[in-house]
């Protein structure tokens, strides 16, 4: 085997531009089990007659490393073409994996928001999302923050991104931040909002960013999923305590017209407004329940009858009382407060149509 050795070395000594030479060198470090050096040779052959001796020859043995996990001889194969091909995003993609893998992020980072930065269209984030989520568990949220708006750059159509770094946010204590990137999500992707993001969306607007914000959240919300009735309800609450009375009562007329089309439409009402107030203080939850079944009860026996419908109107205006008051007054309601008792409901529609 030496003698190959020496063999193959005299013929590149006396002509170094040998691509057979060294193709042949590799094949035989192959079968001596050096590995690094072979590699080594077949890039040497690749450089010199790449139609001899394609790209691909080192692609299939990074991939053949990597499926028996020798990592570092993957490496080592990309890094060489990456020496011959240093603007392909495939290569820093396929580096930025292996990096991720071994645990070593900064490296995986750089070789993988390069492969974004070449070629945005085409190159998923999903190996970021993972390096960004595993820093936010070590306690390193800044970094995770820092890493999603650095691929924000490059891809800033991307909904899940905004989403997750509104997660991040979140768990930082930032509303603000939250918000606008959720917000962002939505307007890229309606439909990436989990069930609590409908519940708190709207109010943290409203509180964070403004009315206007908060109000084109809930047009285009609203507008989006007409049925989730429980978007249509916070906004008629903020419209209430914006002092816009008319707006806010044609909202829950709405509301009220839309609950009674259908049991089904019922029932998932019911569902929406469980999710809605758990996420309120059990105070509130003790002081609407009594008034929660009455109105439930009052659907299992007719969903269409006019004690039903009433049923809704104090469970409206409690909710409606709970909204944090403006800086600036406004007109008081003139529906009747929760206090006492009253002999039926329809006895509290009559006292509403009244005061009306």
């Amino acid at each position: 085997m030496s003698l190959a050795l020496h063999a193959y070395h005299r013929s590149i000594q006396s002509e170094s531009e040998n691509a057979s030479a060294y193709y042949k060198l590799g094949q035989w470090l192959d079968r001596s089990n050096k590995l690094s050096a072979a590699t080594r040779a077949y890039a040497r052959a690749i450089w010199l007659d790449r139609d001899a001796y394609p790209f691909s020859i080192l692609f299939d043995r990074a991939l053949n490393f990597q499926k028996i996990n020798k990592f570092e001889l993957s490496i080592e194969c990309y890094r060489e073409l990456l020496k011959m091909l240093p603007q392909s995003s495939r290569i820093h993609y396929n580096l930025g994996q292996l990096y991720q893998e071994r645990g070593d992020d900064r490296s995986a980072i750089l070789h993988l928001l390069t492969a974004i930065q070449l070629n945005p269209d085409n190159i998923s984030p999903r190996l970021l999302y993972k390096i960004a989520d595993r820093k936010a568990q070590q306690g390193s949220l800044k970094i995770a923050v820092s890493l999603l708006e650095k691929l924000l750059q490059y891809q800033p159509n991307r909904a899940t991104t905004h989403y997750n770094l509104g997660l991040f946010h979140h768990k930082i204590g930032n509303r603000q931040a939250e918000t606008r990137s959720k917000l962002q999500a939505f307007a890229l992707k309606p439909e990436i909002l989990r069930d609590r993001d409908w519940i708190q969306l709207g109010i943290h607007a409203y509180h964070h960013l403004g009315a206007t914000v908060a109000r084109q959240f809930y047009k285009t919300a609203i507008d989006r999923f007409p049925d989730k009735l429980h978007l249509q309800i916070e906004y008629g609450m903020m419209l209430n305590a914006l002092g816009e009375r008319n707006r806010s009562q044609a909202v829950f007329k709405n509301v009220r017209e839309r609950l009674y089309e259908s049991v089904q439409n019922n029932i998932e009402f019911v569902r929406a407004f469980d999710r809605w107030y758990r996420s309120r203080s059990q105070k509130v939850i003790d002081e609407i329940s009594q008034l929660r079944q009455t109105f439930l009860n009052e659907i299992a026996v007719d969903p269409h009858s006019t004690e039903a419908q009433v049923a809704l109107l104090p469970i409206l205006h409690q909710y409606e009382a709970q909204l944090v008051p403006p800086k600036r007054p406004v007109k008081t309601s003139k529906i009747p407060p929760l206090t006492g008792m009253w002999t039926s409901t329809r006895d509290y529609l009559n006292t509403i149509d009244r005061s009306s």
